[in-house]
């Protein structure tokens, strides 16, 4: 006799969030390939692309919106709003996930915003950075001004603001709740286990990013490492060795 049962589908939908920053377009075909392999995987329900148009300065409360690839209306927005708006969803937010692919590089990770931003859809459902660079060269981004942390999750599908997060040094029992993101590579030892962590295999634990609550903290943590300020400092160091040198040919001048 035939034994019936219901249908086998996919549990989850995911939606890739692809920065549009400068430094990003030279990473815009690896996006578009990494969402037709998940399409052709058939792990998902659905896979959808949605665009970031960051801030044109970060000065300015400036243009900033998100909008789907294949759409030609841009939703524009302010990055005030953005931080209010809910978290681009492919289906329903409890069968959804965000994966953010991006270099973390352009000014709207610099200020604060996109962290500021992903801090908060994490309260919604699972959030992921999938960067696009090596992690010795993702290191030197706007990720080296934030604190390490690892988590641990045993609750399925939870998101992301619901993991258990510690220090580096030891467990202890005072474990946190939220304020870390998971930072992805493109590449099976990074996938593998943050999707084993998404569906609460408490036995692992990935290494991610704190992010503080505050955002004055949180301006205060990446400011030192800016560009620019990195650029003023180099200025002054060799602003600072041209006058030794000088003074040194002087003394043995005379």
């Amino acid at each position: 006799m035939p034994v019936y049962g219901g249908r086998v589908e996919p549990r989850f939908s995911v939606t890739l969030l692809v920065d549009r920053g400068l430094s990003m377009e030279v990473w815009q075909p690896l996006a578009g390939e990494f969402r037709d392999l998940l399409v052709r995987s058939g792990a998902f329900r659905e896979v959808s692309m949605v665009e970031l148009i960051p801030p044109q300065s970060r000065v300015a409360d400036g243009a900033v919106g998100l909008r789907p690839v294949e759409a030609r209306q841009v939703v524009w927005k302010s990055p005030s709003m953005l931080r209010q708006s809910p978290p681009p969803l492919a289906a329903e937010a409890q069968r959804s996930l965000l994966l953010v692919i991006s270099d973390t590089a352009g000014p709207h990770w610099w200020d604060g915003l996109m962290f500021d931003v992903l801090a908060a859809w994490s309260h919604q459902l699972p959030v992921a950075i999938l960067h696009t660079l090596p992690r010795w060269m993702a290191e030197r981004t706007a990720l080296r001004a934030l604190a390490q942390a690892e988590i641990r999750n045993n609750q399925p599908i939870a998101c992301t603001s619901h993991y258990l997060v510690r220090d580096p040094d030891g467990w202890d029992d005072t474990l946190m709740r939220g304020g870390a993101l998971p930072v992805l590579m493109l590449e099976p030892g990074s996938l593998a286990p943050w999707a084993a962590l998404v569906m609460g295999d408490g036995r692992l634990s990935l290494g991610w990013v704190r992010i503080p609550t505050n955002r004055e903290v949180l301006q205060q943590q990446l400011e030192p490492f800016r560009p620019e300020a990195l650029d003023r400092k180099s200025t002054r160091l060799n602003s600072s060795h041209t006058v030794i040198s000088y003074a040194v040919f002087c003394l043995k001048k005379k």
